[in-house]
Parts: C-alpha cells; structure tokens; sequence
C-alpha cells in the first residue's frame, strides 16, 4: 500500500495544466472565484452607468430640438398666452449697443415706478405696461394723474389755443401752457420711460389751434442733440380728438429703424442744391420719400382719432408721424406739443440745415451744454433743473 503524501494546505493541487502543469492552490482558486464575481459587478455598474448617459443625452438632444421648433414646449397653450411670451422675451433691436437709440435700455427702469398706474380709464394703465408698449411701438397714451387734478391749467390753455389767430404758436410764455409742459407726472413718465438715468426739460412748445395736415416726418429733421436721439415728445389733447379734426397720424415701430432724417434717406447727397435754393421743397419731398420708405419696410400708419381731452400722446424720437387731412375745416383741433431734451448733451442743432459730412452743423443758439456731473451713482447737479426753472 502506497502512502499519499499530505501537502501542506497552500500547497495542494486542485488542477493541473496540461501544457504547463501549473500548480493552484485553493486560496488561488477562491481569490479568483471572488474576482470573477467583483469584475461581473464592476461590468453591470458600467453598463449602467452607459445605458444612464445615453438616456441624458437622448433627452438633451430632445429638448434642444423641441426648443427650436416653432411650438416649443415652454410655449405651449392658448395663441394668447404664446403670444405674451414672445412678446416678453424677444430682443429689440435697440438691445443692441450699436443702436442710435440704445442709451434709452442701457438702465432698467424703477421697478418701484413700474408699478405705478396712471389716471385713464377706471383703474389706469401700470408705468411698465407703458414702458412695454413705449419701446415695442414707439408710443403711448397716458392720461396725467397731476394734469388730471388741475382742471383750469387744461381749461386755460384750451382757452389760450382757441383764440390764437396763428395756425400754430412756440413757446408762448403763458403760465398755463409752461404748466403743462412742465406738469410733474408728464415729465416722471418721460424719464421713466428712457431708462430714469436722465433728467428731462422742455425746451419748445407748440400749440394748434387746427389740424396741422404736416407731411410725415421725424422730429430729428429739425431738433437733434449729439449725442443723438435725447429728445422726445409729448402732445396734450385739449379738446376731443376725432376722424375729421384732422389728428395725428404716426407709424408704430418706425422708432427702431433709426433717425429717418435727410441723410438716412439719402436725400442730403440727392438734393443738395436744390436744399440750398428752397428747403421747404426738399421738406416736401423728404416726407414723400418718407411715407414710400414705411410702405416698403411694411409699415402702416395709424390715426389717433379717439384721444380724449386730457391724454397725453407721447411718442419716441425717430418715430415717424404728422398730422392727417381735416375733412371738416370748420372744426378746431385744440392740442398742445412740447419737445424735450435729456440730460447728458454736448450741443443742440438742426440736422436738415447741416452737413456732418462736412462739418457744417448748424447749431441752436439758444441752447447751452446740459451735461451733469455725477460721482459715482450720486448726482452733483443738475442742469435740467435750471431750464426748467429758467423756462
């Protein structure tokens, strides 16, 4: 009988290689069992983990196309509700720095102004729905809760524009046609509706006792800052506007696509000579071109015929507007205009007497740099104040 030899424990052979006869010892064979198992773990964890990336990127991929198809899903509902969302979130093209206009969105607006509400109709309109409305169209009507409270100051200069025998007067010094222009709601609006960086001050005043019937025009034709665009205009209804009075006519949006004065017409170079022998015709034919530049851009104007005494029309400056036929020449149109200016200008000119092109500007002599001075956000002075107090 032959006697098997007892191996120590680690070394007893559980399997032979056939080529190699290689010894495993059991704990060799249980190490390996066990990593079998952890490395079939290890290999679910990762196909997991796989299968959970591709699911992320499928829904990524899923939105991103959802988000740029016409109906996205954050969009979804009512035409109405959709609409309201585009409206809030689409860029003007005053965003853009490079707009001539830009300095009007450069601040935002007071939210505590915003949500204050004019004096129209039962309950009035919020300053932001104004503000809303004002760089998206241009305009706004509002009715001045100060004005509104001062009965006699709009009873007065209706008095005035009535009796005037010119078909239209500036700057009169009348105490009732200053108060409105100077009427403190009117003048907060203003500000507000530019940013609120900027003070503004009047610096003429129009009344009319008729309808003008004045060609389409932009108020930077005849009154311009540098730098541009810090102006603006505010008309007052003194009576009950109507179709045959002959009230305004304007053109919403025309605002955002620039000055619309002779040079963006390309009338400056056209016209030259015949601007140097007889402005008023090349006055006539700017509006002409004016009005074939709307139709070509897709615009079309608008009549506010149904502004009551007492509203305010304000419009930007760069929108296109003028005054439509009076049907009935016996009616009056009793209105009132001021323009104004912002803080912040070097000079004031006229642009349909200048050449920039050859540093000819035809300057306003009546008008001195108004440009505060600040330090930080706290404001030293104020020249706004002094027109207005000088006004």
């Amino acid at each position: 009988m032959v006697k098997q030899q007892i191996l120590p424990r680690e070394e007893r052979v559980i399997g032979v290689s056939s080529d190699a006869r290689t010894t495993t010892t059991s704990d060799d064979y249980l190490d390996d069992n066990k990593y079998s198992k952890q490395q079939k773990k290890h290999g679910f964890f990762i196909a997991f983990l796989k299968v959970l990336l591709l699911a992320i990127v499928a829904r990524t991929l899923t939105t991103l196309i959802a988000s740029s198809s016409s109906s996205p899903r954050h969009l979804q509902g009512s035409p109405r509700e959709t609409a309201v969302h585009v409206e809030k979130t689409k860029m003007l093209p005053h965003d853009d720095p490079r707009h001539i206009w830009h300095w009007t969105r450069e601040n935002s607006p007071s939210p505590i102004l915003g949500q204050r509400r004019d004096c129209s109709g039962d309950i009035g309109v919020l300053y932001s729905d104004l503000y809303t409305q004002f760089h998206n169209e241009g305009y706004v009507i509002f009715e001045s809760c100060s004005l509104k409270a001062n009965q006699p100051i709009l009873k007065g200069a209706a008095r005035f524009t009535k009796t005037m025998k010119e078909d239209r007067l500036q700057s009169a010094k009348r105490k009732v046609v200053i108060d409105i222009s100077i009427d403190p709601d009117t003048l907060e609006l203003l500000e507000y509706l530019h940013g609120g960086s900027r003070r503004v001050f009047p610096f003429q005043t129009i009344n009319f006792p008729k309808g003008t019937q004045q060609p389409v025009h932009s108020d930077l034709i005849h009154f311009d800052t540098m730098p541009r665009t810090l102006m603006a205009a505010a008309w007052v209804a003194l009576e009950d506007m109507n179709e045959d009075n002959g009230p305004l006519v304007y053109y919403p949006k025309s605002h955002l696509w620039g000055t619309w004065d002779y040079d963006e017409l390309g009338l400056g170079l056209k016209y030259q000579d015949l601007h140097q022998q007889d402005p008023q015709k090349v006055q006539e034919i700017y509006g002409t071109e004016l009005v074939n530049a709307m139709k070509r851009g897709g615009l079309s104007p608008k009549i506010a015929s149904d502004i009551k005494r007492g509203q305010t029309f304000i419009w930007a400056a760069g929108l296109a507007h003028g005054g439509s036929k009076q049907n009935n020449m016996e009616l009056s149109r009793l209105s009132q205009v001021t323009h104004y200016y912002f803080e912040g200008a070097q000079y004031s000119w006229i642009p349909r007497l200048s050449d920039l092109t050859k540093g000819q500007i035809e300057y306003r002599s009546d008008f001195k740099p108004c440009t505060s001075s600040r330090f930080g956000d706290v404001q030293l002075n104020s020249c706004a104040d002094h027109y207005i107090q000088q006004w």
